[in-house]
């Protein structure tokens, strides 16, 4: 039992190592499971469609090419969760926005097809910022190309409502063809703080543990405290935070709980909601979004 530790942590770094190269062992192993009940299916379709032959009001789609398409590991998924680092941040951001109302919103890194879009559905004038292009042909987003960690290409502009979210641990690894840096993170945060409005608000979320990790090139991992130590060399301050456990789970920053789980905690997200220092604003916080 003792060597169950280094056999874990060894199958879970092979099962990511097949995941880099596009192999996706737990849909692989859960569709072998339900291969049969693939073919049992195609054959209740084709003797059901016999049946159908005759009839000449048949609408049953049963006179179609078919073409052989397996999914099979979907059989006995559920139909959803309300779990992940991505649901809950995204809507808790999305909605605190939504709350304040700034005139523009900046947002490094965000997920287009998630956060952004909750942004887009309530009329929000959005500024985008990526190192990579983005090809932008029907919503009015304004879009700037930029490396967050070069303060050469910084904008003039100060704003009072950021996010980079899930996007400061990947700085500086080189994942997006961006320099490495083992410092990327604290010149982001930086030039976050520069972008920063004097009584502006920034999210910022990425992923936390009980002690401080590097998994190359994946993303950094970060002690909160460690984390908040950063934003205050930034001249920023913490005013809300909130914990995806690594069950998924939701915690904001009055339950009880984070504490108690914060010693186990392995890969959770931390969602904070900081400000300058030197600011006299009390910001909306994140219970106050529900």
């Amino acid at each position: 039992m003792k060597y169950f530790p280094m056999i874990k942590k060894s199958l879970i770094a092979l099962y990511r190592l097949l995941q880099a190269y596009g192999f996706q062992p737990l849909i692989f192993f859960r569709s072998l499971r339900f291969t049969h009940l693939y073919v049992k299916h195609i054959l209740q379709y084709f003797q059901a469609s016999q049946s159908l032959i005759n009839d000449k009001l048949d609408l049953s789609f049963s006179h179609v090419s078919f073409r052989i398409w397996p999914i099979l590991h979907e059989f006995k998924s559920t139909a959803g969760n309300f779990k992940g680092h991505y649901f809950h941040q995204d809507i808790l951001v999305a909605k605190h926005i939504f709350l304040s109302k700034p005139a523009i919103h900046l947002d490094f890194g965000g997920k287009i097809d998630s956060f952004i879009a909750h942004l887009i559905t309530f009329g929000q004038q959005i500024i985008l910022g990526d190192i990579r292009p983005l090809s932008l042909t029907r919503y009015s987003i304004e879009n700037i190309v930029l490396d967050l960690m070069s303060d050469s290409s910084l904008i003039n502009t100060r704003y009072s409502s950021i996010s980079c979210l899930h996007s400061i641990e990947h700085m500086g690894l080189g994942r997006y063809s961006d320099p490495v840096d083992p410092n990327g993170h604290i010149r982001a945060i930086s030039n976050l703080a520069k972008l920063l409005a004097n009584d502006g608000v920034l999210y910022l979320s990425v992923p936390i543990a009980s002690c401080n990790r590097i998994d190359f090139n994946a993303h950094r991992v970060f002690q909160p405290s460690y984390f908040e130590r950063v934003l205050q060399s930034c001249g920023l301050s913490v005013r809300d935070f909130a914990l995806v456990d690594d069950n998924g789970d939701l915690h904001l920053s009055d339950d009880l709980t984070i504490s108690a789980l914060m010693p186990s905690l392995d890969y959770g997200c931390g969602i904070f909601l900081a400000t300058h220092t030197s600011s006299r604003m009390s910001p909306r916080l994140f219970r106050d979004c529900f």
